[in-house]
């Protein structure tokens, strides 16, 4: 009987701590091009707090390069370069970097990363624009292995400063999108 009592208990309280969290529902899908059977999928999260690029990235995988702040107030009007392995020399055939630059208002205009001979990732070059809240608003992508392709990602917000919605475009086209369903 002690046993039944425990895993009641244990179950009653696994239930009310998810009804304390909030369970958000998603909605994704992956235009075909031309449209032609597009791939349509619901997923359910729990989750507390604000809805950033890292959360989307955490649950997402997208979008997956982006600086880790946007506003920086010890940089206005400058570029910043950090080198992966501050061991290592500053030589791109053993070590990569990442480039910052920072506008007026100390945002993160530019963000790139520069490979090297040894490293596993493609060189790229991120472009930022922001909207009046100073959020980031769009992400374009430029990498350097492959020019041709034009990637952007365009974010909605709600009042409470959620993204709620990302767009991937690739060529003007959209490819991708995340929606946060009420």
């Amino acid at each position: 009987m002690k046993t039944y009592t425990i895993i009641l208990i244990f179950i009653s309280n696994l239930l009310f701590s998810r009804n304390n969290e909030n369970t958000l529902i998603f909605k994704t899908t992956k235009f075909a091009q031309p449209p032609y059977n597009n791939q349509v999928s619901y997923d359910t999260i729990i989750h507390k707090g604000i809805l950033n690029l890292q959360f989307y990235r955490d649950n997402f995988k997208t979008p997956f390069d982006f600086p880790n702040e946007f506003i920086n107030t010890k940089y206005k009007n400058k570029t910043v370069i950090v080198w992966g392995n501050k061991t290592s020399r500053k030589d791109l055939n053993l070590n990569y970097k990442y480039t910052f630059t920072y506008d007026s208002l100390s945002r993160v205009i530019s963000y790139s990363y520069s490979g090297c001979m040894i490293c596993s990732r493609a060189a790229f070059d991120i472009r930022v624009s922001y909207d009046s809240l100073n959020r980031p608003l769009n992400l374009s992508y430029l990498n350097f292995t492959n020019k041709s392709n034009s990637i952007q990602f365009i974010f909605k917000y709600d009042t409470k400063m959620n993204i709620i919605n990302i767009s991937l475009y690739v060529n003007d086209k959209l490819e991708y999108e995340i929606l946060k369903l009420d």
